[in-house]
């Protein structure tokens, strides 16, 4: 028999909105796509949309609107490698109970927030983890102060983004 979790959206909501205020790491860095509609499963491929760098053009005064420019756009993909959830299982005693005291619904809106930060810093440590493994290259040399004898490491560090696609 399925589950009905018609009644939970308020619950997971009022929670998502708490959680998702709470800035940290790679996350907020990072390009969301969470369309309500769409969903995808474990293993799945996931486009992105990905734009290049715009190109600015001079205006003269003229009485129609000029015809814009071509544009690429291109896209990244990436693959849902986990299926994660956070259970939080509840009795009808033992919701009898926590509404003889502090109350259920402060509980388990509690409850909900913890899990979904657990959700969001197992996200955070697979961000940082394809970060860290992916990351290019490094400019520089290890153990010394950075711009300590010349500027000559700002290009190469330029030259190694705009390798890279980085504008």
């Amino acid at each position: 028999m399925a589950n009905v979790l018609t009644d939970l959206a308020a619950d997971i909501y009022k929670a998502a909105d708490v959680v998702g205020r709470e800035l940290v790491g790679f996350i907020p860095a990072s390009t969301i796509n969470a369309n309500g509609s769409e969903r995808v499963a474990k293993g799945d491929v996931v486009r992105a949309s990905f734009t290049r760098e715009a190109t600015a053009v001079n205006v003269s005064e003229s009485m129609t609107i000029p015809e814009g420019a071509d544009q690429t756009v291109d896209n990244k993909t990436l693959t849902i490698n986990n299926s994660r959830a956070v259970q939080i299982p509840y009795t009808g005693e033992d919701i009898r109970h926590l509404n003889n005291g502090i109350g259920y619904e402060t509980v388990y809106g509690d409850q909900i927030a913890q899990a979904m930060r657990v959700l969001v810093n197992e996200i955070e440590a697979d961000l940082w983890e394809e970060a860290y493994t992916s990351a290019s290259r490094a400019v520089g040399t290890a153990g010394t102060t950075p711009f300590g004898s010349n500027f000559d490491e700002i290009a190469d560090l330029r030259q190694i983004l705009a390798d890279n696609g980085m504008p």
